[in-house]
């Protein structure tokens, strides 16, 4: 209880490792009995994560009040068993010797091992707080609050429309709070009243300053600073996006074409200063630039009039004399043509077999992973981020965006497809094509697991044949029908896997037991193998990871 308010802590380390989420509004006085309850809804299975402080409630006197969360840190530890273990719960003080300690009293303590929902708390209140009201009154001794107490009990009672328009009042500020609890929170930059000093660093010493340097820009080089514009982090977004900024823009729809090409009109994305690379369409980076800032920077809009140009829409394919005089394609005479980075090959993979979960936003999600990455890598401490325990459900189908990456230490499938580790930032990855890639794509259990749903999908979706589910299969990972030869490769694979299946039942079996989605048992385990075995020789197909 801090300054009339409840407050609740849930704690693994101190002070990094905390949840704490204070009320607001429930407004505690001494010398007044008040009913109180926290509510701690807790991870909805052994298996989650993260403690959220979105889980924590308080209700005062049988209502819900409002909270804000002060701290939100804690993963949950690794459990090495199902049993519970016990943990100390303290009211009213904390672990710290010099902490202040609750003054008040305690009528009655009681705790259930599950979640109260809020009609059962209204009543907890109400059974205890009502007659304790009523004797209070007949005393003539009653506060404001307890005869209000009596007051909304009787309305309740006598006043339906009272009533009715209570319970929709309750409904309401239930929701409310919900969505508060779940709003995100984001660390906000703010100004120092009084700008602190900075100096140049004699030979780099941090207790050796030089010449005091103020705020500024090369503004003889890329212009005058925004009249009137503060001297902060706001004056330098206005100068970076002026209308005449010659920069900012281009290197943005620089980067853009990057992503789309595979190479920016000027190749060094990374560096456009005296030691970068000209741009081969000077006219055109400055055209795209224009377009983007008059448009008020608006990114689909402008990769929107990329995809759609006539050339971006050219053939990659080329003779082998167009290759020879132009292999970067730096002359744009033909579409882009190069390998897809490894997040897209693994979002393309699950879209294709229809196991990607779209949700967006959330905390890190932790798919797959080889067992003992971490081991000799990362300390060996029991706190949070030192282990790498896989997610269940739908968190290890989420997009690559949200997989947890602990710098230095990469996802293994994301460094064999040229992802960085994240020491230092990059512009541009390397692109390499190597044996291990196809190794990674034919056993990596997500690409395994994918094959399967891929086969899955082609049986129910691809028609009565195995001709038309094949054809299908590769029509949903290329984008095309296969030709007479390539037709001939799938039936031909198909017939050998499934001879071979229906001769190893066993092995059928553990080929499709890899990933955490079931098998769809209506389908007999020799043919389901057999489609997935040729599934997962379709996503491995250089036509499949390549862009062209």
């Amino acid at each position: 209880f801090i300054d009339g308010e409840l407050e609740f802590r849930f704690s693994d380390r101190l002070p990094a490792y905390l949840i704490r989420v204070r009320s607001d509004g429930a407004v505690l006085k001494p010398g007044q009995w008040r009913h109180v309850a926290v509510v701690y809804e807790g991870a909805e299975g052994k298996d989650t994560m993260r403690a959220d402080a979105a889980w924590v409630r308080m209700f005062v006197d049988g209502r819900e009040v409002a909270t804000h969360i002060l701290n939100e840190g804690v993963t949950l530890p690794d459990a090495k068993t199902d049993k519970a273990s016990p943990a100390r719960f303290r009211i009213g003080w904390d672990n710290d010797p010099k902490g202040a300690r609750y003054a008040g009293r305690l009528d009655e303590l009681a705790a259930w091992t599950r979640v109260l929902n809020e009609a059962e708390i209204t009543n907890l209140f109400e059974s205890r707080a009502l007659p304790y009201a009523a004797e209070r009154q007949r005393a003539r001794q009653a506060s404001p609050i307890e005869t209000g107490w009596l007051r909304t009990a009787l309305l309740q009672t006598a006043d339906t429309a009272f009533a009715g328009e209570q319970k929709e009042l309750n409904v309401r500020r239930a929701e409310l709070y919900a969505l508060r609890r779940s709003t995100p929170t984001v660390m906000v930059m703010q100004e120092l009243p009084q700008p602190r000093e900075t100096h140049i660093l004699l030979r780099g010493g941090y207790n050796t300053p030089g010449e005091k340097v103020e705020p500024g820009v090369p503004e003889d080089l890329l212009g005058a600073w925004p009249a009137g514009a503060p001297r902060n982090r706001l004056g330098l977004a206005q100068w970076l996006t002026k209308p005449d900024h010659p920069l900012t823009a281009r290197v943005i729809v620089n980067r853009f074409w990057q992503q789309l090409f595979g190479t920016g009109l000027v190749k060094t994305s990374d560096n456009f200063g005296l030691q970068g690379e000209s741009p081969s369409h000077p006219e055109l980076l400055d055209w795209l630039a224009r377009e983007f800032m008059d448009s008020g920077w608006n990114v689909k809009g402008i990769v929107r009039q990329m995809v759609l140009s006539a050339t971006y829409r050219q053939d990659s394919a080329a003779s082998q004399e167009v290759f020879a005089r132009d292999p970067e394609n730096r002359l744009l005479a033909r579409g882009p043509r190069f390998r897809l980075p490894g997040e897209i090959i693994r979002d393309q993979a699950l879209q294709i077999s229809g196991l990607l979960k779209p949700r967006i936003g959330g905390p890190s999600v932790f798919p797959y992973q080889t067992p003992d990455l971490y081991k000799g890598i990362v300390v060996a401490a029991d706190y949070p981020g030192t282990k790498y325990i896989d997610s269940k459900g739908d968190d290890l189908y989420r997009r690559s965006l949200y997989t947890f990456w602990k710098r230095t230490v990469p996802h293994p499938s994301m460094i064999v497809f040229d992802a960085p580790d994240r020491e230092f930032c990059i512009v541009r990855r390397s692109t390499t094509n190597t044996p291990l890639q196809a190794l990674t794509l034919l056993n990596d259990p997500i690409y395994v697991e994918a094959a399967r749903k891929l086969a899955e999908r082609a049986i129910h979706e691809g028609g009565a044949t195995a001709e038309s589910r094949l054809e299908y299969a590769f029509r949903l990972a290329t984008g095309r029908a296969p030709d007479k030869a390539e037709k001939q490769i799938l039936q031909k694979t198909f017939d050998q896997m499934r001879t071979a299946y229906l001769t190893d039942q066993q092995g059928a079996r553990a080929f499709l037991a890899v990933g955490a989605s079931a098998s769809d048992a209506s389908i007999p385990v020799s043919e389901l193998a057999a489609y997935a075995a040729v599934a997962n020789m379709i996503l491995n197909m250089d036509e499949v990871i390549t862009k062209g």
